[in-house]
């Protein structure tokens, strides 16, 4: 996880489960390339939600 992305992540004003989202995303950033490996089920078990929960936050994170 890069500090950088984590930071910015912990910078965001959005609500808490959300904000464990994007921290679960920014976890899965590889620090050379800047890119995410998103792997959904390991970034819903650093969030602690299901799966299909995930998707829902996504989206939302996303219009937002």
């Amino acid at each position: 996880m890069t500090l950088q992305c984590t930071s910015w992540a912990l910078d965001q004003p959005i609500p808490g489960t959300a904000k464990l989202v994007l921290l679960g995303l920014a976890n899965r950033t590889d620090d050379e390339t800047g890119l995410v490996t998103f792997d959904p089920a390991r970034v819903a078990r650093i969030a602690h939600i299901a799966v299909p929960s995930l998707w829902r936050y996504l989206g939302a994170l996303e219009r937002n």
